[in-house]
């Protein structure tokens, strides 16, 4: 069994505050792209065997146990009680710890092969429980497309847009090096916001709007550390982005263009401006 999983871009995202037990409250709009990466399921008779190729010599994990994908096999089984096993190999085309979601999305995608390979099912809500188990932005691959996310991420509402029928080119640019979440959030000030943005948007979400009000609060001081990437956002919008934003923690930074022809351009452009181990990467919203 051959799936895709796609990545991910945030189009806006606000932190609005701490709880308690340590979680930050954001809005953020998610956003499916058409970059995956690819994953091979097959029958195994107990056990889980997971194999990934990690995209640079330093991404090299040791132990299974650290791949967010391989928990997803692990809990699974656990839940239903699977004696069979399963042969699962990811072929990683995201880059990774880039705000793009990979590990999230290939989770989900692990997960739904696992039941489609064992004829199993489970209920949607016990699914939706599930995923949260494994991170806070892992659900929003269950229903993909675009969506409001609320809470830790968590409280996740569909939306409809206006370019569903004719998708946003994107042109995305990756310094080659990750930004670890956890380092970021500490990094934010103390001192919040109550900006409900999303709140305020109605369906469904134009183009118009988007770019009124795409931002990203991670922004502030992930460039401090790493200007570096505020060059990127700069030079994308140089080459004619209607915007350009990091996604998620970082450290992929994505413009979006008018045409593909215009992001064609972008591209090219943009590789003559930038050192030669940064990835590039061509996209459109699905």
């Amino acid at each position: 069994m051959e799936l895709l999983a796609p990545a991910k871009v945030n189009l806006f995202l606000e932190i609005i505050g701490k709880r308690a037990d340590g979680y930050h409250e954001i809005d953020t709009i998610l956003q499916t792209i058409n970059l995956y990466d690819k994953i091979s399921i097959s029958n195994r008779d107990q056990e889980i065997v997971f194999k990934c190729n990690w995209l640079r010599p330093e991404d090299i994990v040791p132990d299974e146990e650290d791949n967010i994908a391989y928990r997803a096999a692990i809990l699974l089984k656990e839940q239903l009680n699977e004696k069979k096993g399963a042969k699962i190999v990811i072929k990683k085309n995201i880059p990774v710890g880039a705000g793009l979601g990979g590990g999230s999305s290939d989770a989900v995608c692990v997960i739904r092969g696992l039941l489609k390979l064992w004829h199993r099912k489970i209920e949607r809500k016990d699914l939706e429980k599930l995923t949260l188990k494994l991170g806070v932005d892992v659900p929003f691959f269950l229903h993909q497309g675009c969506c409001f996310a609320k809470g830790i991420g968590e409280k996740l509402t569909p939306v409809r847009t206006s370019w569903s029928k004719k998708p946003l080119c994107l042109v995305l640019v990756n310094p080659g090096f990750p930004v670890p979440t956890k380092m970021a959030y500490r990094l934010l000030p103390d001192r919040f916001t109550d900006r409900h943005v999303i709140d305020k948007i109605k369906s469904p979400l134009t183009e118009t709007v988007l770019k009124s009000i795409a931002f990203n609060r991670f922004e502030e001081v992930v460039f401090r550390h790493y200007p570096g990437l505020k060059e990127i956002k700069q030079s994308l919008i140089k080459v004619g982005a209607e915007l350009a934003l990091m996604s998620g923690s970082g450290s992929t930074i994505f413009g979006i263009f008018n045409t593909e022809k215009d992001a064609m351009s972008a591209y090219r452009e943009i590789k003559r401006m930038i050192p030669e181990e940064y990835k590039i990467i061509l996209s459109e919203t699905i």
